[in-house]
């Protein structure tokens, strides 16, 4: 059987479907959406009768501006009243990150039904809940504390790592001043810029200019290249980062 992931943003669906056989490539596409809201979405899906065949599995990477970290565990309706949910419009998903904390994020409500409707096997998390599972497998690498960086052409997520576990997690645009967003989160996280790990993952060339800019003020700014067997051949290796992990 194969696995269906796909990363909903505002402007396009983007999607992989994995094999459970590494030796298969996986099929991927992007597909722009022709409006907003739940009516361009049902439109892209049901245009592409790929996305409507039996999957084993369906991964809902659901790319939400209003979200917050917040312990695992934690829900209620303070939470939803913090990220301003509407009564009847909104609602909120968890997205576990590890045993200790998890990402709150808002969710228009005919949305998700749309998916819970058409795939029965949906399950969502937010892309940045995602992106911090995997970095927090590799914090525990090495002594020092670890702030990792994800940047594409439309945002710049940061997780940080310190002696207590995951101190940081958030997203800001892809503009001028991620070098300060960077920064701003690694006091923010505790951490040293003497002592401790700058690694960057995400587009090559945002990423290579970043790490220069952050190298006049971090001792330690290393690239986080991942490696192409993780990412199912040469077809997934411009896919973003979430999906490939």
């Amino acid at each position: 059987m194969w696995r269906l992931r796909m990363l909903v943003a505002s402007d396009a669906l983007t999607v992989a479907v994995l094999p459970k056989v590494p030796d298969l490539t996986p099929l991927t596409a992007e597909i722009k959406l022709g409006g907003t809201g739940v009516s361009a979405l049902e439109e892209a899906v049901y245009a592409n009768p790929l996305l409507l065949q039996p999957f084993d599995r369906c991964e809902i990477l659901y790319r939400s501006d209003d979200f917050m970290l917040v312990p695992a565990g934690c829900d209620g309706a303070g939470i939803s009243k913090v990220l301003g949910a509407g009564v009847e419009t909104q609602e909120v998903f968890y997205s576990e990150i590890d045993h200790a904390n998890s990402i709150a994020a808002l969710i228009d409500t005919p949305t998700r039904n749309f998916f819970r409707r058409t795939f029965d096997t949906a399950g969502f998390l937010h892309p940045l809940a995602k992106s911090a599972t995997f970095f927090a497998s590799k914090s525990r690498m090495g002594n020092s504390g670890k702030l990792f960086v994800l940047i594409d052409s439309d945002r710049l997520d940061v997780v940080g790592f310190g002696a207590p576990g995951l101190v940081v997690a958030t997203s800001f645009p892809s503009d001028d001043n991620a070098t300060y967003y960077v920064l701003a989160c690694m006091k923010t996280a505790g951490l040293d810029p003497a002592a401790d790990e700058i690694l960057i993952a995400g587009a090559p060339a945002l990423r290579t200019a970043l790490m220069d800019r952050l190298r006049d003020y971090a001792a330690s700014v290393m690239p986080m290249i991942i490696p192409s067997v993780m990412a199912g051949g040469s077809s997934a290796s411009s896919l973003p980062f979430e999906l490939i992990i």
